[in-house]
């Protein structure tokens, strides 16, 4: 299927207009390509009120840095990040739930946003909340579930700017990573492209711009939740011209107080069950391993160093864990060891350390936002 720039076999379209007879092409795209373009969705979130919301945007990075410094941390990942030695290509401003009308307030309050600015902010993250929430029921439907639970996880709002420069080509506006909460609604740039996205092949592939649609990517919860169905694609931006590059990113999380769970509709003798349920807790995703029966493990309630009452050791607000045999996991020598001593390579996401865990591979420590950018 093409894409809706043009290019073959990339990303699938999926058209809003056409279900549901597009719930199997929805689920394909999930499932092999953990991405897809979204298109003819103005009767949810208007074309015209994408454009008015860039345009907002664009006034905001142009305040005076002691006023955007106000947009302060709710959770790792949100608030604003200023350009600096880390990534000096990067900047952005963040809202941990859109769903609710009082950080949507605040973050407004936080900018000194005109009226105006905030009738857009406040009617866009209305629309995208209800076409995300529209998404995730329609993923359901596919999956031929009765009732899924998205309504109720909240959104977080990142808005990104990547100043490209000719000295800036050939650099990563944002290495390779995973999303790590279930997916990720893009309003990409209409101009400058650097978005890629990762086949299973292993070969990146560049996302043109495709002004009037969104892009949809999966993310680590998703292939949790889905018992190992979804795809969590692996994507990045990278300079490719000089230019000012803007995006617009909303993150479906995890459930504040519940746990996450694969619904047992996807659970059989041919398919069993390969993660317990798990906990998100402030946004932040920990590893840990587990020395329980069900294996290896990232997470568990933050605790000082050693097991908690979970089983998880180390920190953490991640309680998911990789159903593994125990006495293979006790021989492989991973229940015993401090993580901050494990080795020095760091994984680049929770599923990854999971799997360097049960095999007994060494790994770095690390955490891992619940968001990133796009």
């Amino acid at each position: 299927m093409a894409d809706a720039s043009g290019n073959n076999n990339v990303v699938p379209v999926i058209d809003m207009l056409h279900f549901p007879a597009q719930l199997p092409e929805l689920i394909k795209a999930c499932e092999e390509n953990g991405c897809f373009r979204l298109e003819n969705f103005d009767s949810i979130l208007p074309v015209q009120l994408m454009s008015q919301m860039k345009a907002v945007v664009t006034e905001l990075f142009e305040l005076p840095l002691e006023i955007k410094e106000r947009n302060v941390d709710v959770i790792v990942g949100s608030g604003y990040n200023k350009p600096g030695k880390i990534n000096s290509i990067h900047e952005g401003f963040g809202l941990y739930d859109i769903a609710s009308s009082h950080a949507v307030d605040a973050f407004c309050n936080q900018l000194d946003a005109t009226p105006q600015q905030r009738e857009t902010i406040e009617s866009y993250a209305k629309a995208v909340h209800e076409l995300i929430t529209d998404i995730g029921q329609k993923v359901g439907q596919g999956l031929g579930l009765k009732s899924v639970p998205f309504e109720a996880w909240p959104c977080q709002f990142r808005i990104n700017k990547y100043p490209f420069t000719h000295e800036t080509i050939g650099s990563d506006g944002l290495k390779t990573h995973t999303d790590n909460g279930f997916f990720t609604v893009v309003q990409d740039d209409e101009i400058l492209s650097g978005l890629e996205v990762m086949e299973k092949s292993g070969k990146f592939v560049a996302i043109d711009p495709c002004p009037g649609t969104l892009l949809v990517t999966l993310g680590d919860i998703a292939t949790a939740w889905s018992n190992g169905r979804f795809y969590n694609v692996k994507h990045r931006v990278v300079c490719k011209e000089e230019g000012i590059r803007i995006s617009i990113a909303t993150f479906l999380l995890g459930p504040r107080d519940t746990m996450v769970e694969t619904p047992l509709e996807l659970v059989d003798s041919e398919h069993p069950c390969l993660y317990v349920p798990f906990k998100a807790e402030n946004g932040v995703l920990w590893i840990g391993i587990r020395s329980a029966k069900s294996g290896v493990g990232f997470g568990g309630h933050e605790t000082p160093s050693g097991l908690n009452s979970s089983g998880a050791r180390n920190l953490g607000g991640f309680s998911a864990f990789l159903k593994e045999d125990e006495n293979k996991l006790m021989n492989r020598g991973g229940n015993n060891e401090n993580l901050m001593e494990r080795g020095r390579v760091k994984p680049e996401s929770i599923f990854n350390a999971t799997l360097l865990a049960a095999s007994g591979q060494p790994f770095v420590y690390g955490n891992y936002s619940f968001c990133s950018c796009c």
